[in-house]
């Protein structure tokens, strides 16, 4: 068998798995090969209980609804002991989720918060923040986030202080191209030479 013969062989075997899982699901039907014969043969899938309980509960609701409020009472044969449990269980963990979203809900301040922003609205600052880091004063002493003072952006703003830096930062250049030129002057003697 080649390569692409198995491939198609394989592919023809899943798309009719799915059919068949899709024949299934639309009629409710169990679909039964016989591996040695080959032959076929289809069962009505039993009916779950719970299912049927809480299609039987939602349809009950929907008729009290239209009948103003007025209760319809369905003979209802006992059920066993599982199937009860497991209602019960599924009804208390749907209140469970319930209260879980309704505290989610109301949930107060939360350590890290996000800012909803919509789309399209338009931000002109960062937001600040007003709130002193742990321990420290509200005093100019005390360094605190945003509060530098050799800050290269403050001085650029700040004309005064902009002028002593210019002059330092000439001072600086002239001391580096001095040394620049020190360097190039002196060579150090290689084995060429």
């Amino acid at each position: 068998e080649t390569d692409e013969d198995y491939l198609q062989r394989v592919n023809r075997m899943t798309s009719a798995s799915v059919r068949e899982a899709h024949y299934e699901a639309k009629y409710g039907v169990n679909v039964i090969r016989n591996p040695k014969t080959g032959e076929i043969t289809v069962q009505k899938r039993p009916k779950n209980e719970i299912d049927e309980l809480l299609k039987q509960k939602q349809k009950e609701q929907r008729l009290a609804g239209k009948r103003g409020r007025k209760k319809v009472q369905i003979v209802h044969k006992p059920m066993d002991a599982k199937t009860s449990r497991e209602l019960v269980k599924r009804a208390y963990k749907e209140a469970q989720q319930e209260v879980e979203t309704e505290e989610k809900q109301k949930a107060g301040p939360t350590e890290f918060k996000q800012d909803v922003v919509a789309f399209g609205e338009i931000v002109h600052a960062p937001p600040s923040l007003k709130i002193l880091p742990r321990k420290a004063e509200k005093s100019e002493t005390v360094p605190r986030p945003g509060r530098k003072a050799n800050l290269l952006l403050k001085s650029m703003l700040d004309p005064d202080k902009a002028q002593s830096n210019r002059g330092q930062e000439d001072d600086d250049s002239s001391r580096l191209k001095l040394a620049a030129q020190s360097k190039s002057a002196f060579k150090a003697p290689t084995k060429a030479q």
